[in-house]
């Protein structure tokens, strides 16, 4: 969470505020196309008494954490007609990089 503070004043003096809710989502690369204003907004812009902070939410995978090589799990292939298995990593958390 980010908070903006040091806007125009409202009524009371107060400055306005903004708080910016950010949320991992690996599928999605763009965190500007996702912003969504979770206020009811008929009033948002209108100098009033309440002066409440206008909240935003966004994702992106740019907002999850790097990944850690316990953030993983091994995963064996049956023996193929050469004796030999593949191993995968796979993920159990969301979280951004490889295993390393």
């Amino acid at each position: 969470t980010i908070f903006v503070s040091g806007g125009d004043k409202c009524d009371t003096g107060q400055e306005w505020q903004a708080v910016l809710h950010v949320e991992c989502d690996l599928d999605q690369d763009d965190l500007f196309s996702t912003a969504k204003i979770l206020n009811d907004t008929s009033n948002a812009f209108h100098v009033n008494d309440s002066c409440s902070p206008l909240h935003f939410s966004m994702s992106s995978k740019l907002a999850c954490p790097m990944c850690t090589p316990d953030d993983f799990t091994k995963s064996l292939s049956g023996c193929g007609s050469n004796g030999k298995q593949t191993v995968d990593w796979v993920r159990t958390v969301p979280c951004i990089g490889d295993k390393s």
